[in-house]
């Protein structure tokens, strides 16, 4: 299995370090007051579009979008989190499988619908987190490593199925927001499926 396996055809990322950081919507405090009033998001729509994955370099690779259209009778298949390109394409969407925080997750591709992996919390404080690749077979692990700093903002390592390490996921603070730092090594997973597992779990973060 390559890292283009199973993988988005749409989008083409590979290795390297990235970073989960609150849109320019988010920080606009006009935007935000204005959000409050109406109850609306984009265009009058149910979607918010929450944080960038960027690269290291500062370009943004993938939007992240708080999408509630479904909520509102426009789909069946309720809330989800949908990733989508810069210049507004639809990549990538997940929809909780509970509201309990860890609660298993499906990430699909939306141009075709095919399922492209699967993770869940594995641990009662949500320390462990494993994905599966679309067969359900084990393909890595987000594990919290354990630190001073990390009892306030939390660090994971990455491992693969077969327990060599793939990466790190570190939160951190980013003025009035939090941030997640994402460093991808080479392995089978692709980077698109690691980081829709990264936002998971930042945004997991958030609500604990």
């Amino acid at each position: 299995m390559t890292s283009d396996t199973n993988g988005v055809s749409a989008i083409d990322l590979a290795p390297g370090d990235y970073r989960i950081v609150a849109s320019e919507w988010r920080r606009d405090a006009s935007a935000q007051l204005s959000n409050l009033t109406s109850g609306s998001g984009e265009g009058d729509e149910a979607i918010w579009h929450l944080h960038d994955i960027v690269r290291a370099d500062g370009t943004t690779v993938m939007e992240v979008v708080d999408d509630r259209r479904a909520m509102e009778g426009l789909s069946p298949s309720g809330r989800q989190f949908l990733f989508r390109s810069p210049d507004g394409t639809p990549l990538m969407a997940y929809e909780r499988e509970g509201y309990m925080v860890g609660t298993g997750v499906t990430l699909q591709e939306v141009a075709t619908g095919d399922v492209l992996g699967t993770w869940d919390g594995s641990s009662f404080l949500m320390t462990t987190w494993d994905l599966s690749d679309p067969d359900g077979n084990p393909w890595a692990t987000a594990k919290r490593q354990w630190s001073l700093s990390g009892l306030v903002y939390p660090e994971y390592a990455l491992t693969g199925a077969d327990g060599s390490g793939i990466g790190d996921l570190s939160v951190n603070q980013d003025g009035l927001f939090y941030s997640m730092d994402v460093s991808l090594g080479r392995c089978p997973v692709p980077a698109e499926v690691l980081l829709a597992m990264a936002y998971g779990i930042f945004w997991a973060n958030s609500e604990t």
